[in-house]
């Protein structure tokens, strides 16, 4: 192992923390909400402005430039995302890696991550479920002409199964819950982090279910005081819905 994975990874012999005491709180996770925020409306507003400009057409979902533009904004919030966390906790205070859950897990199996995704597909599906059987037609969030050009369906791929199971998990449970929880406690910390992680899917539809997979993720990332198991399932549940999304729309 090398040293910089030993930083990011401490040895598995080493215990994690049973109640972490970050050194940033609740100012910090405010202040870089704030600064994801200010960064969204001010930076990705004034490209869509440009871009409707320069196009003299309306966003639409089944335009391809504004599929790829959608696109593109998406993985420039993800990134943002990162800084923000990374910014206001390892880079403000010079703390370990390990305190925002890069470390290896001290509870839990290779059954763990299974479980935890198989829990938050059933959250889901039996949501869906149940919104099917009131007379209601969920949507999917990602633009049937997503599908339509191999390059934006390469780039959704990316953005699914590599940004955000690593990212999301890093902001909401290591950066957001485990800011949180030292001073708040486990329950406020993880209703305040799911709902942030619901919020940030943009959809009301589906912020129920979404909520519901965060407090799943910040148990899960309690109980076994890592970030890799969150990050397993988050990639498996991506995976399995871009795959239900694919085909979809090809039936």
């Amino acid at each position: 192992m090398g040293q910089t994975e030993q930083l990011l990874f401490p040895p598995a012999g080493e215990p994690a923390p049973a109640q972490p005491g970050t050194p940033w709180g609740p100012g910090d996770i405010a202040k870089a909400v704030a600064a994801i925020v200010g960064i969204a409306v001010v930076t990705f507003g004034i490209v869509l402005l440009v871009a409707a400009a320069l196009t003299g057409d309306e966003p639409t979902d089944g335009d391809q430039f504004w599929v790829n533009l959608s696109l593109g904004i998406s993985i420039g919030l993800e990134v943002v995302l990162l800084g923000a966390a990374v910014g206001f906790s390892v880079g403000k205070y010079k703390c370990s890696w390990g305190d925002l859950g890069l470390r290896w897990p001290r509870r839990g199996g290779l059954w763990f991550p299974l479980a935890v995704l198989v829990s938050a597909l059933l959250i889901v599906y039996v949501y869906i479920f149940v919104l099917v059987a009131a007379g209601i037609e969920p949507a999917s969030s990602v633009p049937d002409a997503t599908f339509d050009n191999l390059a934006a369906v390469i780039v959704l791929g990316v953005l699914s199964l590599g940004f955000a199971p690593f990212i999301e998990e890093v902001f909401f449970r290591g950066f957001v819950f485990g800011g949180l929880r030292g001073r708040w406690g486990f329950f406020w910390a993880a209703l305040a982090s799911a709902s942030l992680f619901a919020v940030a899917h943009v959809d009301p539809l589906v912020y129920i279910p979404f909520a519901g997979v965060g407090l799943l993720f910040a148990w899960a990332y309690a109980y076994s005081g890592s970030l890799l198991t969150t990050m397993i399932a988050h990639f498996a549940f991506n995976g399995i819905s871009l795959i239900f999304a694919i085909a979809g729309v090809g039936s």
